[in-house]
């Protein structure tokens, strides 16, 4: 796993963290199927101490059945300190499309001066910052919250993490208490994403594609087919082959940025057909990464 800055990149999920919390051999136990033996190794955690994580995590399972759950609440939201580097607050909105209900973050600046320009505010989307499944306790752990230009800060309150956690509060790590993660902001036409993290290499599978497509026409076209015979042989229109031929001139370090799946996440084969790709190889990187 990569690491930036200290931090690793990529969280653990909900699935892991309870895999860790109820597995018995940190107490010094084994479980076989449902029933759990004393071990022969030592424990690195007391019995007592594993046993009353246990009952936490039964108390807080999921809701009963036939019961409806509730609206999601955003953490971030309630945090009254939530604040990009503007200064001025962020405020929870939301907008509608195709009947969706869409959330954002917004400057109050926005709300407060409707009428006024304020090309520095932000709008960030809800859902990739604070996740679905933030709930009460995320809520409550949260004490501050930082948005600076690339990087997030967020500040957990110590005496309500060793409350749950039933613990001391000398027995809290300081430093673990302040999350400092990376994010960018890409864009894919209309659509916003928020990316934590160092973005792990992920092969974009038809862009790939269609870069082998686009030399196999532009090596037909050397040979001297017309663009009509390529289209009847692939049984696609004539537009889509001109469309697809300027992947075939993208620059060497590009086109192996694409095969490592090491390309921006705004990098698309929609983008590459709408964007006017330049020739020249210097001039496709400058764009290129802006992305």
């Amino acid at each position: 796993m990569s690491r930036v800055d200290g931090w690793a990149a990529a969280a653990p999920s909900r699935a892991h963290l309870h895999q860790i919390l109820t597995n018995p051999v940190y107490s010094g136990r084994i479980r076989h199927r449902a029933v759990i033996h004393d071990g022969q190794h030592p424990a690195i955690i007391p019995p007592a101490e594993w046993e009353a994580v246990q009952s936490l995590l039964n108390d807080g399972a999921a809701r009963p059945r036939g019961k409806a759950p509730a609206a999601f609440a955003s953490p971030l939201a309630a945090r009254s300190s939530t604040r990009p580097a503007t200064g001025d607050r962020l405020t929870p909105s939301h907008s509608r499309k195709n009947g969706h209900r869409l959330r954002y973050y917004i400057s109050s600046r926005l709300v407060n001066d409707r009428r006024g320009k304020h090309p520095e505010a932000w709008r960030l989307p809800a859902l990739d910052l604070d996740g679905r499944h933030a709930d009460a306790l995320l809520r409550a752990l949260i004490t501050a919250v930082r948005i600076a230009p690339g990087r997030m800060v967020i500040t957990v309150a110590a005496e309500i993490l060793a409350e749950r956690l039933q613990t001391a509060l000398n027995r809290l790590d300081p430093e673990g208490l302040v999350l400092d993660a990376p994010f960018r902001i890409r864009r894919r036409g209309a659509e916003i994403r928020v990316v934590l993290g160092e973005r792990r290499a992920e092969l974009d599978r038809v862009l790939i594609r269609n870069l082998m497509k686009a030399r196999g026409r532009l090596a037909a076209l050397t040979r001297g087919e017309a663009y009509a015979e390529i289209a009847a042989r692939e049984g696609v229109s004539k537009q889509r082959v001109q469309q697809l031929l300027p992947l075939a001139f993208l620059a060497p370090d590009i086109v192996q940025m694409i095969a490592e799946g090491r390309q921006p996440v705004g990098l698309t084969t929609e983008w590459l057909i709408n964007a006017e790709l330049p020739i020249g190889w210097g001039d496709q990187r400058a764009l290129i990464v802006r992305l």
